[in-house]
This record gives structure tokens, C-alpha cells and sequence, in this order.
């Protein structure tokens, strides 16, 4: 039995994007797959405490037909801070702050409680460097300063501990996804600085303003825009379920292998 046909765009100008968006490239989430002994402990107390748990494990394959879609849809591109809304197979998926840690399950599903510290350090640039190399360096290693600036400063892949490395393989796939993972800059070092510091971090936030800023930006779908994949592919996949979206097209394509202690 043929499923029944549903609206799949919001207007004209949506199907055109989503023929733009068809070339791109996905960055896909990883699994994470430690032994006892390779931090494992450690790495999964850190995530159960935060209820981040359904960001460690993900269906084996993903449609990405309809993640092309969500992102063709989704609403506004323009008006930040405004309700973040998509729409699959005539059904629409909720990506604001809220919907994302209700769907976690984590501590920030109070739309009145949703400051936290990392935030508030991240828009104070108030990270100490030295308090970050203990943290995420060998001992005896520390960050390397920027010569064009006193406050820019970097962390090389050679510096760091392995359960940093291990933890920055699981944040650039899951949490906040990025292509430069070789070396650590003052960003992405102050995130991984706080998951290992047990730093309250919005996870909602971080990835709802990371889809927000991906849909939002400025020629969003157009050829220039190729080479910035499409981020979040499976945890879309589980939103659009969580909001019952009628999902009706087969899971074709596989995610990455998962993230193990011999490739960090």
C-alpha cells in the first residue's frame, strides 16, 4: 500500500532550495565505543551527569532525504531568536532551546531556567588559558599563544590528554560540529574545558543555535555555500520521530564508525 502523499515544502521557493541543498555534503554524528580501562567510566559519568546520554548512541543509518528537507524548511532564516521551526512530511519539527532538552532530557527543559555558566563565561570571553591547560593538557604541556594577538591562543593535538582528544571527537560530531579538529582555538577549547570541568552547559542551546546558524546564514543552499556540510543529520532524524512526523521514505545511508580510544 502506496503511503499518502504529503506537503513537503511550505511554498515554491522551499523545493528550490532543497534541489540546492542536495550536493551537500553531511556531517555525520558518531557513536562513542570505549573499553573498561579506556575512560570509559569517566567518559560516561560525564555524560550521564549532564542526561546527555542519547547523544552517545544513534540509529545505524540515517535518511537524508529527509534532513534535506528539514533544512529547506526550516524556519525563520532571518530573524534570530524567533521560534525555530521546521516542517517534515507535512508535520512541524520543533528545533528552539526547549524541544531539545525535553527531547535530552536534561536540566534545562524550564523555558524560565535557561542561563548557564558556560554561556555566561563564552559571552564574557571570560576563560582563563591557564585553567584550561590544566585541564586539558599533558602535564607539562600548555597552550601556544598567537603572535598577531595577546589574547589568541591554541592548543595542539599533541598537547592534549586522551580523554580530551577523545572528548573533542564526541563534541565536533555531536555537540557543537566542526571540519577543524586538528588543533584546539580559544572556542572549542573553552567547550571541551567545561565538559571535562563539569561546567553546566545549555546543551540545547548549543546545538539549536548551531542549526539556527546553519539555516540562517547568508546564501544558505546556494553553490558558494557547498562546502559547509549539513550538521546534526541522525539527531534531526530523532526529533522529527520524537514530534511524530510521518516519515515514510527508507534509512539509506550509514553514519561514521564510531569514536574508539585507537583513532584518538
Amino acid at each position: 500500500m502506496a503511503p499518502p502523499k504529503v506537503k513537503k515544502f511550505l511554498h515554491q521557493s522551499v523545493e528550490a532550495c532543497f534541489q540546492e541543498l542536495l550536493p551537500r555534503k553531511f556531517h555525520h554524528e558518531q557513536e562513542v565505543k570505549l573499553e573498561p580501562g579506556e575512560f570509559q567510566e569517566f567518559f560516561q559519568d560525564k555524560i550521564e551527569k549532564r542526561k546527555w546520554k542519547k547523544l552517545l548512541s544513534f540509529p545505524l543509518k540515517c535518511n537524508e532525504e529527509l534532513v534535506h528537507e528539514f533544512y529547506s524548511n526550516a524556519l525563520p532564516r532571518q530573524e534570530i531568536g524567533s521560534f525555530r521551526t521546521s516542517m517534515v512530511r507535512g508535520t512541524k519539527v520543533r528545533y528552539d532551546v526547549v524541544t531539545i532538552n525535553k527531547f535530552l532530557k536534561t536540566d534545562f527543559q524550564d523555558l524560565e531556567a535557561q542561563s548557564c555558566t558556560y554561556f555566561e563565561l563564552k559571552d564574557k570571553d571570560d576563560f582563563d588559558p591557564d585553567k584550561l591547560a590544566k585541564v586539558l593538557c599533558i602535564p607539562g604541556k600548555s597552550y601556544v599563544k598567537a603572535k598577531e594577538s595577546n589574547k589568541a591562543y591554541k592548543f595542539k593535538k599533541d598537547a592534549l590528554r586522551t580523554i580530551t582528544q577523545i572528548s573533542m571527537s564526541f563534541a565536533f560530531s555531536n555537540v557543537a560540529p566542526t571540519l577543524h579538529t586538528s588543533n584546539l582555538n580559544r572556542q572549542r577549547a573553552s567547550l571541551i574545558y567545561c565538559i571535562l570541568a563539569n561546567i553546566p552547559i545549555n546543551i540545547g542551546k548549543v546545538i539549536s543555535d548551531k542549526i539556527h546558524s546553519l539555516a540562517s546564514s547568508k546564501n544558505f543552499g546556494e553553490e558558494d555555500s557547498a562546502d559547509k556540510p549539513l550538521v546534526f543529520p541522525a539527531l534531526i532524524i530523532a526529533l522529527c520521530a520524537y514530534q511524530k512526523a510521518k516519515m515514510f521514505v527508507r534509512f539509506l545511508k550509514s553514519l561514521k564508525k564510531p569514536i574508539t580510544k585507537e583513532e584518538d
